[in-house]
């Protein structure tokens, strides 16, 4: 169960149905094709609501229409030749909800940036994901 940046689909599950004991609302934002789809189909099975955004404008706009409990953001997503991209979406979030839990993956990334609760390596195990989102919207 490890997802990897150039997979179009990926299996996950082994048809088994896992559920978490809250369904949450989770903007997942990614470039790649298959890692959305693998987390928007891993999160669905564990009994959650997924939105998907390919890039930043469109993360940024479905975070200021909807409601979300937690937020997974690539770290490097296309905008033209400006870096950082997901720290910045990061920082927005936070300064609009800043108790919204936010997850950045990263294949080059090594230190987790301001306004990110956590930094997940790519390739990252798929139960990685579930861990942070029970750690980070447990009761404290």
């Amino acid at each position: 169960m490890v997802a990897r940046g150039g997979f179009s689909k990926l299996l996950i599950i082994k048809g088994e149905k896992i559920m978490h004991d809250k369904e949450l609302n989770i903007l997942v934002i990614d470039d790649n094709e298959g890692i959305r789809d693998s987390l928007k189909t891993y999160l669905t099975q564990l009994g959650h609501t997924v939105a998907l955004a390919t890039n930043a404008q469109e993360a940024l706009t479905k975070f200021d229409a909807g409601h979300f409990d937690v937020v997974i953001t690539d770290s490097s997503l296309p905008l033209g030749p400006e870096t950082g991209v997901g720290a910045k979406i990061a920082k927005a979030i936070k300064l609009q909800s800043p108790d919204v839990p936010v997850l950045m993956v990263s294949g080059d990334q090594k230190d987790k940036p301001e306004n990110v609760d956590a930094l997940l390596a790519k390739p990252f195990r798929l139960e990685a994901i579930s861990a942070f989102i029970e750690q980070s919207t447990s009761p404290k």
